[in-house]
């Protein structure tokens, strides 16, 4: 192993699955800075922090290892050089790597890491070749101090590392590891807040859409059928309104449920590096991301009122739909309940008028003459109201497929009984 203490470190984040353009860059660094392959890797193969060393290069001052973790593979490129050296180097670095850009192209990430000898500084000289910032954030950890030399970002994060004791694991797997999440947050980063507005913007937009749809009044609209396919059309509408929404909201949701994976994990990697008192200066970096995660959420619960609020809204517009149909139906019902009592009144009349002529007709002499009137209308008044009996039974038992019923039965000996009654009246004179 080369001495770690000074040394710059490279780490380079690649999909696994690009193995073309990851075996194209290893094989140009090696050539370039000619390097030759470790035999003995595989009986020292060893974790760094989640990380499995699978390769390894080098010579007596550099060495190229080859990591893995998940579906994410790891290039380590680390030289063992003095602070002074280090200008000339990275400088040569930046031409080598400008030759590999198509290589690149699909790079997760990359870190650098300055680690200083344990009583050194950061050269400020060195990092005017970087876009660094003035004030560095300095965390103090077990290991030593280290110093993010620019605020966290999706391309490139620059460190500074000043070593005190057992930091081999930290520079080799645990501050890659750490990156890693750093470089996933910020790559999720811009579609995290743009998620977030076009959720707010598209709740604006329902929002308004359902209180135009709730405003409409149904007196608006006096042709009945329009104004059932008006209502019909504003359930479709809420309906495709709730459904977009609701995709959106799991979308957030999923969102919102990696997010607080990849910070919890960054989070309790760092706090696992700090001694009990100490500066942490990555807490800053870290509320910017729970800071975008508590908008985020405040967005998810905004939109589930929404979700609400339009599904209350389609309760509504369904409600005026029956109501609307149970005023049809009552008027259908009235029309229907008015046809049947005028046909009774009909069918009244008429058998009326033919039974008492049938009776006059077959009564001898003047017999029917001699009955007293009011007998005459009282018996044929009930007999026709028996026949309209037996005729609405003879109906409902037509509608139950039914051969009789009992209101059948009761009209038919009660007709039976009229007639015998009026026999007997008029053939006992």
């Amino acid at each position: 192993m080369i001495s770690l203490s000074p040394s710059l470190a490279y780490y380079y984040y690649f999909h696994s699955e690009d193995q073309e353009d990851i075996l194209a860059f290893i094989k140009g660094l090696k050539e370039s800075y000619y390097l030759k392959n470790n035999e003995k890797i595989s009986a020292e193969s060893k974790n760094y922090s989640s990380f499995r060393l699978i390769a390894s290069a080098g010579k007596e001052n550099m060495i190229l290892n080859t990591l893995i973790w998940k579906d994410i593979t790891l290039l380590e490129l680390i030289v063992s050089l003095p602070e002074e050296g280090w200008g000339g180097f990275i400088k040569n670095h930046i031409r080598i790597k400008e030759t590999f850009q198509d290589k690149l192209k699909n790079l997760l990430g990359e870190g650098i890491l300055l680690v200083t000898s344990p009583d050194g500084e950061i050269p400020k000289k060195v990092l005017e070749r970087f876009d660094t910032i003035t004030e560095y954030i300095i965390t103090e950890l077990e290991v030593g101090r280290l110093y993010l030399l620019k605020p966290w970002g999706k391309e490139y994060n620059i460190y500074g590392f000043i070593p005190e004791r057992d930091y081999e694991e930290f520079i080799l797997g645990t501050l890659p590891y750490i990156n890693l999440y750093v470089h996933r947050l910020e790559r999720s980063m811009d579609f995290y807040i743009r998620k977030g507005e076009y959720m707010k913007e598209k709740r604006h937009e329902i929002e308004i859409k359902v209180g135009e749809i709730l405003g409409r009044t149904i007196t608006l609209f006096k042709n009945p059928e329009k104004r059932q396919m008006t209502l019909e059309k504003e359930i479709d509408e809420l309906s495709n309104v709730y459904s977009s929404l609701a995709l959106n909201v799991s979308y957030l949701k999923s969102a919102l449920a990696s997010m607080d994976s990849d910070i919890q994990k960054l989070e309790s990697k760092i706090k696992s590096l700090l001694p009990p008192v100490g500066q942490n200066g990555l807490e800053s970096e870290l509320k910017r991301y729970k800071d975008i995660r508590t908008m985020l959420k405040e967005e998810e619960e905004f939109s589930l009122l929404t979700l609400e609020e339009v599904k209350e809204a389609i309760d509504v517009v369904r409600t005026r739909v029956e109501l609307l149909n149970s005023r049809e139906a009552l008027d259908i019902q009235k029309q229907g309940f008015n046809l049947q009592v005028s046909a009774g009144v009909i069918e009244v009349i008429i058998v009326y008028y033919y039974t008492l002529n049938v009776w006059r007709i077959l009564s001898p002499g003047e017999v029917f003459q001699n009955i007293p009137y009011y007998y005459r209308f009282y018996l044929v008044l009930l007999f026709s109201l028996f026949v309209l009996a037996f005729t609405h039974y003879s109906a409902h038992a037509m509608a139950e497929k039914k051969l009789y019923n009992r209101g059948m039965i009761v009209s038919v000996v009660a007709g039976l009984l009229i007639i015998s009654t009026i026999y007997l009246i008029t053939f006992a004179h």
